[in-house]
């Protein structure tokens, strides 16, 4: 069983969260189907709630994550996820209150933003020009948010990243941005240790007064030379 996860798992180059999360609920639920079978000898069963015991350890450690409640309500099942695995139903509110705490306070628009936006001047860049356009379009009396989680499920859609990339720039686009920046979470931090100890080697005792610019496209152009063609010579 750990073996097909492991396997299942290392397909992919960056593991994220919200990828993560369902094939923990189905190894728990493996385990507790082991530990309650009779049939099954005793060393294997006590085997089995060692697995859980330790599984659980970091499972709970994500109640306490908000990106793990923005990831999982941005997913495809939304709400329903939860229900499907059984949450009590205080819980499940805790995980929308979570993801809606979120939503008002970061992403959803001020009526003073889309005030601005309609005013706006034609010596804005035409990033902001385009900004502007996506903000006209939002209804402030329609939450972007409660539409979404009203909706049906995504059962049609493949890759959860490419369906929110294209409506970044649409009238979604607050809504996309608050689902790529939790749907693109990785599980583990091993990526971004990686980018530090980078950065440490940039940022030296005898090279220390670079600005934050400069040491940002150190680090990142030192990524991208590991990666064959990717930087013409």
């Amino acid at each position: 069983m750990f073996l097909h996860v492991t396997d299942r798992v290392s397909q992919s180059n960056v593991l994220l969260l919200h990828k993560v999360i369902p094939v923990i609920d189905i190894l728990t639920s493996k385990l507790v189907d082991a530990i309650s079978d009779t049939q099954l000898p005793n060393q294997i069963c006590f085997t089995a709630a060692l697995g859980w015991e330790v599984l659980n350890k970091y499972y709970f450690a994500t109640d306490e994550s908000i990106m793990y409640c923005c990831a999982m309500n941005m997913y495809y099942y939304k709400l329903d996820y939860f229900r499907c695995q059984k949450w009590e139903a205080p819980w499940i509110g805790m995980i929308e209150s979570l993801l809606r705490k979120q939503w008002n306070f970061h992403y959803k628009p001020k009526a003073t933003e889309v005030s601005s936006a309609s005013t706006s001047q034609c010596t804005d860049t035409p990033a902001n020009m385009f900004t502007s356009l996506n903000m006209l379009d939002m209804d402030l009396n329609v939450d972007a948010l409660d539409e979404w989680l009203q909706s049906p499920p995504l059962l049609t859609v493949n890759d959860l990243l490419a369906f929110w990339d294209v409506q970044v720039n649409g009238p979604n686009c607050l809504l996309a941005s608050i689902a790529l920046d939790s749907l693109s979470v990785p599980a583990a931090s091993t990526d971004i240790e990686r980018a530090f100890s980078q950065g440490g080697l940039t940022v030296l005792k005898h090279c220390h007064s670079l600005n934050n610019e400069s040491t940002r496209a150190a680090t990142v152009i030192s990524s991208w030379a590991a990666v064959m063609w990717l930087i013409p010579e």
